[in-house]
């Protein structure tokens, strides 16, 4: 019987979406175990792990191997595109909280959709098969 290779996985390819994804987990268990959180603390954790994804974006470098048994390729245009749109979603959560007075709640899950779609752009910029983009447009929508 023949054994099962598994291939070597690094984890520095997709640091910026771990990053948002955690981060996505965090403000979804403040928002669920204590209430009345002021929009100010969440608004804080979501700048903070943007910032933390797009400071391991810093840290990548161009590759032509595939991840994930060629699902996932990290080039300089897919590096150039996470920095687009983490600056991006940093200034959507900026001004949103500017406008979050309109918002009597559910404001944590706003930053969570805004967020996902980030994630879900992410995804797209490293996509080397269709699966991966589907994930990506699911994460979008």
């Amino acid at each position: 019987m023949e054994a099962i290779e598994i291939p070597a996985l690094s984890s520095s390819t997709f640091m910026p979406q771990i990053v948002i994804v955690l981060t996505i987990v965090v403000i979804l268990l403040i928002d669920l175990f204590k209430k009345n959180v002021e929009k100010v603390n969440i608004t804080l954790i979501s700048l903070l792990g943007i910032a933390l994804a797009y400071m391991t974006t810093l840290w990548l470098t161009p590759s032509s191997e595939p991840a994930f048994v060629g699902m996932m390729i990290r080039d300089e245009l897919s590096i150039f595109l996470d920095k687009l749109f983490l600056i991006g979603t940093a200034l959507i959560v900026l001004l949103s909280h500017k406008l979050s007075y309109r918002f009597e709640r559910n404001f944590a899950e706003y930053l969570v959709l805004t967020l996902s779609a980030a994630l879900g752009m992410m995804c797209i910029s490293v996509s080397a098969d269709l699966v991966m983009i589907f994930i990506g447009i699911e994460l979008i929508s």
